[in-house]
């Protein structure tokens, strides 16, 4: 007897078994594609009952071949749809052909992070640069995958196999603007559409450079200033941790650079308090070496009145 589906040889009257989605690309699936376990007997030996992802199929077909169709619900679990196909010679689970299908059954998730400029928080800094993350790979991102107000993006950058992206943004005036990733507009590889995400910033071309953060001055500090700016850093809403500094190492539209996030100037360490420290630091050291240089000259003739010249 031919066992129906037990050996892997190649046999004239051997079966075969392949499995097929409905979705356009046929190796995978999204909740709603049918799924599709096709069997081939040259024998005429039908199939019994068949399984797909555990769920029975509805067997068509005879009387050398058939078909057994699962419609996807969200109770399957994702990945790699599985299959059991019974007969009165056997059983197989796998198929002759190498075909498989992979079910993506979640909607994937987009978030939009700032890079180099605060939300909400007035920033001259332009262009700025964002991070869009999925939550799974997707199939493309472009300047036109987003809408802005008051705002253009104008070029887009995958730096992790299409799940995160850079996108650089040109305000247009002065004044809050935002970008917004629509619901729909971007798509996994088995056609789910994300969700929408959005951030707003605020242009202010007399502001100092995005990504310092300042707890409000005494009037007695001296001014803190933003590095490679000359522009006083203002008051801030406390969007960052204070007292750090944040570095961003990207490649293509970033280059590394550091954000540094600045705080006040304590009273105990402003200039002068600075200056005097400093030299009574240097005044320390001066004194300690003549002390070491008078202890090796004390022990140098020590030994030498006991060693060299013990008459003396």
């Amino acid at each position: 007897m031919v066992l129906f589906f037990g050996f892997l040889g190649s046999r004239a009257d051997s079966p075969t078994v392949s499995i097929t989605s409905s979705n356009v690309t046929h190796s995978l699936a999204r909740i709603g594609d049918t799924v599709t376990v096709s069997i081939s007997s040259p024998t005429g030996t039908a199939p019994s009952s068949v399984t797909i992802d555990g769920i029975p199929a509805t067997i068509t077909g005879g009387p050398l071949s058939w078909n057994a169709s699962v419609v996807l619900t969200a109770n399957q679990p994702a990945g790699t749809v599985t299959f059991a196909v019974t007969s009165a010679d056997g059983s197989v689970t796998t198929t002759s052909d190498h075909s498989n299908v992979t079910f993506f059954p979640a909607q994937p998730i987009a978030e939009i992070l700032a890079v180099d400029a605060l939300p909400n928080v007035a920033s001259s800094r332009t262009p700025i640069q964002l991070m869009v993350t999925f939550t799974e790979p997707v199939v493309y991102v472009g300047p036109s995958s987003f809408t802005a107000t008051n705002a253009t993006v104008t070029r887009t950058e995958s730096i992790a196999y299409n799940q995160i992206f850079l996108v650089q943004v040109v305000p247009t005036t002065p004044g809050q603007y935002s970008v917004t990733l629509p619901a729909g507009t971007v798509f996994d590889h088995a056609g789910n559409t994300t969700g929408s995400a959005t951030l707003s910033f605020v242009y202010d071309p007399s502001a100092p450079t995005a990504g310092v953060v300042k707890t409000p001055s005494a009037p007695s500090m001296p001014s803190n200033t933003t590095s490679g700016s000359s522009a006083p850093v203002t008051s801030a809403n406390k969007d960052l941790p204070l007292g750090t500094a944040t570095s961003i190492a990207t490649s293509g539209l970033i280059s590394t650079s550091s954000i540094l996030i600045a705080t006040d100037t304590a009273p105990s360490m402003m200039a002068s308090d600075t200056a005097t420290t400093t030299s009574g630091s240097a005044s320390t050291a001066v004194w300690l070496g003549i002390i070491i240089i008078l202890v090796l000259l004390i022990g140098g003739g020590w030994w030498y009145s006991r060693t060299v010249n013990p008459t003396v």
